[in-house]
């Protein structure tokens, strides 16, 4: 099995390094956001691990949808997720020092991030697919949906670890 994701892993190379810059493009925006520490208003909200998972899936779900639609729908949401991340860290720079954003966020990162950005893969895929025949290369529908189903699966997994280490661990560092 690990062969396999390794294989869907260097197949899909273009589409994790597309899906990563525009994840990281959304971050940088949402850092360089116009806020003041006036502007921010410090939330201690935590979740539990079922609700950090069904909020994850239904983003995923959004960002797979870009196999079936060109990726635009998995673009903007990359792009909005980094965002989100880029603007709640600034924010959050604000109150907590550099060391406790690290120990409340890279935990659960190490894992969620990976899996924002394999969902996004799988997003931009046909637009390589397309891509491919417009070239005439030969493109092999069956093998694609195969790295497909790889890729989604090592997401989903990805994601829901993360969504446990964050309901269960990082709660307690807050």
């Amino acid at each position: 099995m690990h062969r396999q994701l390794f294989s869907v892993f260097k197949k899909m190379k273009l589409e994790i390094s597309l899906a990563f810059i525009v994840f990281v493009i959304g971050a940088f925006l949402g850092a360089l956001m116009g806020m003041g520490q006036d502007e921010v208003t410090f939330v201690d909200n935590t979740a539990s691990a079922t609700a950090i998972l069904q909020n994850n899936l239904k983003a995923c779900v959004i960002i797979f949808s870009g196999f079936v639609l060109l990726g635009i729908p998995t673009f903007i949401s990359l792009l909005f997720n980094g965002l989100i991340l880029g603007s709640t860290l600034k924010a959050s720079s604000f109150y907590l020092s550099g060391a406790e954003l690290l120990q409340r966020g890279a935990p659960h990162a190490i894992l969620e991030i990976p899996g924002i950005v394999l969902a996004g893969a799988v997003g931009f895929q046909t637009v390589r697919i397309l891509i491919n025949i417009i070239r005439n290369k030969k493109v092999s529908l069956k093998e694609e949906l195969m790295t497909a189903s790889v890729a989604i699966i090592a997401a989903v997994i990805c994601i829901s670890l993360a969504a446990l280490v964050e309901g269960f661990i990082t709660v307690k560092f807050i």
